[in-house]
């Protein structure tokens, strides 16, 4: 009578961190079969999987070997969030924008424009700031009519601006 004894040697790699909305390569070694699980459903029998969470995750892989040596590995998948930001800014013609992470130029137009920007975390995922930026005319300072009479009774300059957005007139 022989007996053997048999071992098994698995292995199981692929990362740990993902962000949203990206595969992730799993791929387990050691064995002659494989059976992958995600909640206790079947998803493959490769060696290799890619899969997509869409939240963190266990998969689980069943390693077989010919000797007849089962093992089971777990690998969890922590999914981190891509963000979207939109904001609406106004600025005057002729001037520069540079808040909310844009540097833009002289806004040399009127009306409302939109740009993006992607910034990446330390992880690598996206996210994306939307602008909407609305360039408003320069206001037109109204002093009223032609007078030769500038001061008030005081001494003092009078100068009546209509209301507006922009921060100068002068």
């Amino acid at each position: 009578m022989t007996i053997t004894t048999g071992s098994i040697a698995p292995t199981l790699t692929g990362p740990h961190d993902i962000c949203s909305r990206r595969p992730a390569t799993l791929t387990a070694g050691g064995g002659d079969s494989y059976q992958w699980m995600e909640n206790g459903n079947v998803i493959g029998t490769n060696p290799s999987i890619t899969v997509s969470p869409e939240a963190n995750t266990t998969y689980t892989v069943v390693i077989s070997a010919g000797n007849g040596c089962i093992m089971t590995l777990t690998h969890d998948i922590t999914v981190h969030d891509s963000y979207q930001t939109d904001i609406s800014d106004e600025i005057c013609l002729g001037k520069p924008y540079g808040r909310n992470g844009f540097n833009l130029g002289s806004q040399n137009e009127v009306g409302t424009f939109s740009y993006s920007r992607t910034i990446q975390s330390s992880l690598g995922c996206d996210s994306t700031i939307n602008l909407s930026l609305t360039v408003q005319p320069s206001p037109n300072a109204n002093l009223g009519p032609n007078t030769t009479h500038c001061f008030d009774e005081d001494g003092e300059f009078v100068l009546t601006v209509p209301d507006g957005d922009c921060d100068s007139y002068i």
